[in-house]
Formats: C-alpha cells, sequence, structure tokens
C-alpha cells in the first residue's frame, strides 16, 4: 500500500481548509464559550516559525528534541516543527518523577528542550548533576520559566517572529524522527526509535479503512508521552478533521461525562483502551445517544467478550467497534479485527489479520511453524518497523532477528513481540498471554521487575514481588507483596515507588509477607500469589 508523507499531506490539507478548526478545546458546559482553537493556517504558519527557530538554534536532522508540554496545541506545534526542521521529537510527560525523568534524559540526550511554562516545575527539580543539561526554549512564557529554571541555558522566546512561510527539510522515509519511552526489564525505560514512513503507513490504512475525510471529529484523549498520540494526531490532520481536546481529561474520565463530552461535541471516532472505553458500558445513556460517533478503535489492552456483548445489547451496529494490535516497536497497529455482535459469543476476542503491508506467524520455542490453533510466540514482519531502542543496538539485535524462514536474506527481520498466540481456520490471530511477565495496565506496557528492583532499593525492603490480576471488568490491576523488616506502613512503600517511577505502575495494594512463595527451584511462585485472595489495601490518595 502506498505510504503518506504526513508532512507533505498535512501542509496540502492546510492549504485547502484554511480556515477549519486542525484543533478544538471545548469546554464541558453547552453555554460556555469554547477556548479558542487553532485553525489549520494558524498550525502551519506556527509550526513552520518554530521550525524556523530551530534550524536557527543549530537543530541538524536527525537530532532528538524534547517536547516538555501537556497543552495538546503546543505539543502538536511543536512535533510539527521538529519534523519541518529534519529532527527527532521525544515527548515527555511533565508529571514524571525527577529520576524518572533524568533516565530518559540519560537515553534520548536531547539538543534542546522546547518547554511550555506550566509543565516545568517537575523539570526544575532535576538533580543539578544531571547530565546532559540541553538548553530550554520557551514555547510560551521565558519569564515563567526564567521562574523554574535559573540553573539551566535558556534560549530567548522570539520563536513567534521568524517568518510564517513554508518550511520544511526533505524528510527519508527511512529517517528517525521520533523516541517513545516503555517499561524495561532492567529497571530502566526503554526508548524506541520511530521512522518516518512508519507513521505515514499506519495513517494512510487508518484513513482508507475508516472513512476519516474533510470534517470527521476525532476525540485527543491519550497523553502526548505515549506513541498512540500520533494517531490521534496525524489522523485528523492528514483527512482534514478536527482534533478535539477536552479542557479537563480527568472530568470526562468519569462513566456519564464522558458520553455526554462525547455526544456534546459530535465526536465521530474515538480512540481509546479498552479501560476508559468500559466507562462507556457503565453509562453510555439512553439506545439513541451518541448519535454522531461511528467507530470506536480499541487498543492496548484485551477486549473481552462482555465487552462486545454488553455494548451491542446497548447499541447494536449502529456505532461500531474495531480490536487493533500492535507493539510500539512495529509502529502502533498491525492487525484488526472489525468486531461483530458473535465476538460476544467467543472465548477470547480475536486480534484480526495483519493489516497490509504486515504478515505474521507463529512459532513454537525452535522456531519452527505452528499448526493453525497451536499456541506459540507472534511474529510481526513488516518494512514499516521502527529502529529498534536508541542508542541500544544490543536490545534490537534480540528483538529484531533474521526471519527464521528466509535465512539467506539478512535484511529480512521479523519482531519477536513476546505474546502468545494462535491463528485460526479463518487465518486471523488471536492472543493467548505473555511469553514473559510483562502486562498492560491501561493499555501501557509495564514491566513488574522493574516495580519489584524499586521496592528492594527501599532500606529495610529484602525482597518484592509484584503481580498483575486481572479485574472483573476485563482491566489488570498491580499488586506488590514485599518481605520488609520492620514492617513499614503501606503508605511509605507507595510513597518510594512514586518517588521514581510514573503513576501508572504504582501498585493498587502492597501485601507484607514474613516470606515469598517459592517453586522447588527457587523461583518466586507467582502462580501462587496470583491465586491468593485479593488483598484488601484500598489505594491510597495521591
Amino acid at each position: 500500500m502506498p505510504t503518506l508523507n504526513v508532512l507533505s499531506q498535512f501542509c496540502a490539507m492546510a492549504g485547502r481548509f484554511a480556515d477549519t478548526l486542525a484543533i478544538e478545546y471545548d469546554t464541558f458546559e453547552d453555554d460556555l464559550p469554547a477556548r479558542p482553537g487553532i485553525t489549520y493556517a494558524e498550525l502551519e504558519q506556527r509550526s513552520n516559525q518554530l521550525a524556523r527557530c530551530l534550524l536557527h538554534e543549530g537543530v541538524a536532522p536527525g537530532m532528538p528534541v524534547a517536547i516538555l508540554a501537556e497543552d495538546a496545541g503546543i505539543v502538536v506545534t511543536a512535533m510539527l516543527a521538529v519534523l519541518k526542521a529534519g529532527a527527532a521529537f521525544v515527548p515527555l510527560d511533565p508529571r514524571l518523577p525527577a529520576p524518572r525523568m533524568a533516565a530518559m534524559l540519560a537515553l534520548a540526550q536531547p539538543v534542546l528542550v522546547l518547554a511550555e511554562s506550566e509543565a516545568v516545575a517537575a523539570w526544575a527539580q532535576l538533580d543539578p548533576s544531571v547530565s546532559p543539561r540541553p538548553p530550554v526554549l520557551a514555547l510560551d512564557s521565558v519569564d515563567e520559566l526564567r521562574k523554574h529554571l535559573l540553573d539551566w541555558p535558556l534560549r530567548s522566546a522570539n520563536w513567534r517572529h521568524k517568518s510564517t512561510a513554508a518550511c520544511q527539510l526533505p524528510m527519508d522515509a527511512d529517517a528517525f524522527c521520533y523516541i517513545f519511552f516503555t517499561s524495561g526489564s532492567t529497571g530502566e525505560p526503554k526508548a524506541i526509535a520511530g521512522r518516518f514512513q512508519g507513521i505515514g503507513h499506519f495513517i494512510q490504512w487508518e484513513i482508507d479503512t475508516f472513512g476519516i475525510t474533510p470534517g470527521t471529529r476525532v476525540s485527543q484523549l491519550t497523553t502526548p508521552s505515549f506513541d498512540a498520540f500520533l494517531r490521534d494526531v496525524f489522523t485528523p490532520l492528514c483527512a482534514g478533521g478536527t482534533i478535539c481536546v477536552p479542557n479537563d481529561r480527568k472530568r470526562v474520565m468519569v462513566p456519564g461525562e464522558l458520553a455526554a463530552w462525547l455526544e456534546l461535541r459530535g465526536i465521530q471516532l474515538m480512540h481509546c483502551v479498552p479501560t476508559v472505553f468500559r466507562l462507556l458500558l457503565e453509562d453510555p445513556g439512553p439506545a439513541d445517544a451518541l448519535p454522531d460517533l461511528r467507530w470506536i478503535l480499541l487498543a492496548g489492552e484485551t477486549v473481552t467478550p462482555n465487552d462486545v456483548m454488553r455494548w451491542t445489547q446497548l447499541f447494536g451496529t449502529r456505532i461500531r467497534l474495531a480490536n487493533l494490535y500492535g507493539p510500539s516497536e512495529t509502529t502502533m497497529t498491525k492487525f484488526c479485527h472489525l468486531i461483530d455482535a458473535d465476538d460476544g459469543l467467543r472465548r477470547t476476542v480475536p486480534i484480526g489479520h495483519p493489516i497490509p503491508g504486515a504478515s505474521a506467524m507463529v512459532v513454537d520455542g525452535h522456531d519452527q511453524l505452528c499448526t493453525p490453533g497451536t499456541v506459540g510466540e507472534i511474529l510481526i514482519r513488516t518494512p514499516y518497523r521502527t529502529l529498534g531502542y536508541y542508542r541500544r543496538p544490543d536490545l534490537t539485535a534480540a528483538a529484531f532477528v533474521p526471519n527464521p524462514f528466509a535465512l539467506d536474506n539478512e535484511e529480512d527481520l521479523v519482531y519477536r513481540t513476546g505474546d502468545l498466540g494462535r491463528e485460526l481456520p479463518d487465518g486471523s490471530f488471536e492472543l493467548a498471554g505473555r511469553r514473559d511477565s510483562q502486562v498492560k495496565i491501561r493499555g501501557v506496557r509495564v514491566e513488574p521487575s522493574e516495580i519489584e528492583d524499586r521496592l528492594r532499593c527501599m532500606p529495610g525492603v529484602a525482597d518484592a514481588a509484584v503481580i498483575a490480576r486481572n479485574d472483573r471488568d476485563g482491566g489488570a490491576s498491580l499488586h506488590a507483596y514485599v518481605v520488609a523488616h520492620g514492617e513499614p506502613p503501606v503508605a511509605a512503600l507507595r510513597r518510594w515507588v512514586a518517588q521514581a517511577l510514573p503513576e501508572v505502575m504504582i501498585p493498587a495494594s502492597f501485601t507484607l509477607l514474613a516470606a515469598l512463595p517459592r517453586t522447588l527451584s527457587g523461583k518466586v511462585d507467582r502462580q501462587l500469589l496470583s491465586a491468593a485472595a485479593a488483598p484488601q489495601h484500598a489505594p491510597l490518595p495521591g
């Protein structure tokens, strides 16, 4: 299938729909005026100005540039500008603990940080010894940055004085263009390096498959530090649609409120993880609710038959569901299953067939093909994969391996997903768990060993084990079991984890044990922990 150049396509849309809102900030209440949105013309001009500023600051093709902001309009402007300068954007979550931010800086080594003044408080908490210390460029108020970053090199906020004329360096299809982070089994985050054509391949497929046209209104519910943000942004921008951003994400993430916002703002296509989808199931409104919504695209977690059954009982097939699957390493989605009512009667909901430009196989422990119906590891083959793990050729070589059925071609690589699955008689695929202990929490990949390592570093803690337990609604939550001297308070354990790891990696409960149960070989008996009654500790605030 053809690969879309997302920059050229966006510029074409900006020329055709100059006065259309590319990004719409909206209030929740219908009787209040909406915050100003950003038109296609404004987004094109602002990203041109910022791109010229980046080039003036010495940013060159292939250089990583960090983005520290939460406002969707600012992040999108910065992403486009970085791409127009031929560089690679690195979105960082301002809410991350300082040690986590420092680890990401050490991995990415950005040459410049584009910062929103409201998002730099955590940045200011970084240890003065953190290296490198890239200069920071204000995306709004340089005076506000100075209040926080007295010890950091700052750049003047004069980028809006640059020319708004077109500014776009040629971007090779294989060019390195972004970094997103994921949890690592070694106790440190892993940096995934994406390439330009991978974004375009997915965006073209989604536009064609789901009929995205000029004027389509697409929800934006993903935080910018996850690669799913790419689909929220580039799908509408490359089709002449509108990115719809709620003013208060926390407020809409409540049963009833989410459905009300989607209906009030006329959302036609929604991207979300099944955990968010279940908020709609809890309080979707009447059968004729959500009149504009056409598609809900689900990814990042398991969709259950019960999810499908409940949804089709409410809305039939008026609002369609799709189950998407694809690791970040292969660039967003690489499988798709269009859900129908019969999926509510299956044992599992399939992930479907590989999309055009991708193929897959299921192999056993000896890399031999499994017969249909037999469980093995899923390998993905696609020319639209990422470049692997940034500055970690060892990890890249372990994950992207020569195709075991084309050993005479070293360029023919497949990605080892670590996901177990089987091929069904119709050629589609379904998942059957993990080869390792990695889990998905609210769509985010989490390595329990990383949390365990953090707990073992706490004074007085002798050992720790973290497991994921499926909730009744099909989601998953983390639970920690700790062996410690002096029985530290649960609140202290939680604070210790929160000081270094993101909120999604904080266990929902902590249980103190005299010793961890072990198998005959001496390994932690995680099956015994999983089978134990769920701990009674409620999640703590904060």
